[in-house]
């Protein structure tokens, strides 16, 4: 289904809904979910502080990454929830459109490893560079927008890469211009590629061949459970089946699931 609608109509009551329960319940039956599929070493974006902490005391590793949402007066509070978090875990800006620059420059000025979403959505670029469309609408209908968000008028990918002072993971990267592909490298940006979820979506021809032809690292990721065809496990597995069913070389998608991953992460060479 669309991006938006899915939003609205799916991923919004689920978090109204949830309890400090909920969370803990959903963490723990992902953490099973990824072990059933193999996958043991994850980069987990965590909605909530506990969250994060029934990630870390589960036995995967990797890293967790703490979603920061905020925009003009929510920005503050935003950027004080990165304060007192352990050794270790990370921040995850959700997007350029949900995030003020603010936020953005405090996560990197945190030194903590980063996360985000860019170039997802074509309505994403319509909201950067116009302050239009259906990002904005749905911002405005649940009271959340504001034009006080600090990027620059322009393409995601140029807004975010011009805050950054070191390298981060990029969530999907599906809609890129021809200068992104070395913009990306040159930042050290890892981009993580999600094929199953950006099928769900209809997004067609994502640019990971592109993108590793440029030198840019490019990682496998799985995205919600709620849009992938394995509601039984959480793995990279399947989207390496996935895009070798397309002709993708085993090889190198191998490295893209493990290799890839771990450097996207920061791990260690040790661990791999």
């Amino acid at each position: 289904m669309d991006f938006m609608p899915w939003v609205k109509e799916v991923v919004a009551p689920i978090r109204m809904k949830q309890s400090r329960e909920d969370v803990q319940q959903a963490v723990e039956r992902g953490v099973q979910l990824s072990k059933e599929g193999g996958c043991l070493t994850v980069g987990d974006i965590a909605g909530t502080t506990e969250a994060m902490q029934a990630f870390q005391e589960s036995d995967l590793l990797g890293v967790s990454f703490l979603e920061l949402i905020g925009t003009g007066d929510r920005s503050k509070s935003a950027i004080e929830r990165m304060v007192d978090l352990p050794e270790g875990c990370g921040v995850q800006p959700h997007a350029p459109y949900s995030c003020s620059r603010s936020i953005y420059e405090a996560a990197f000025d945190s030194n903590r490893p980063l996360a985000t979403h860019l170039a997802e959505t074509p309505e994403e670029i319509q909201c950067l560079e116009q302050r239009t469309g259906a990002i904005v609408d749905f911002a405005k209908s649940i009271g959340v927008w504001s034009d006080d968000i600090g990027h620059s008028y322009v393409h995601p990918v140029d807004a975010i890469c011009e805050i950054a002072s070191r390298p981060f993971l990029a969530a999907h990267c599906q809609y890129l211009e021809g200068h992104h592909f070395d913009l990306l490298r040159t930042v050290g940006v890892s981009v993580v590629y999600c094929p199953r979820a950006s099928t769900f979506f209809g997004h067609a021809d994502h640019p990971w061949k592109a993108l590793m032809e440029h030198g840019v690292n490019v990682a496998l990721g799985t995205d919600s459970i709620l849009c992938l065809d394995t509601p039984n496990r959480l793995t990279v597995l399947d989207d390496m089946r996935f895009l070798f069913n397309q002709g993708g070389d085993a090889t190198m998608l191998l490295k893209m699931a493990t290799v890839n991953g771990a450097l996207a992460l920061g791990l260690e060479e040790s661990h791999y």
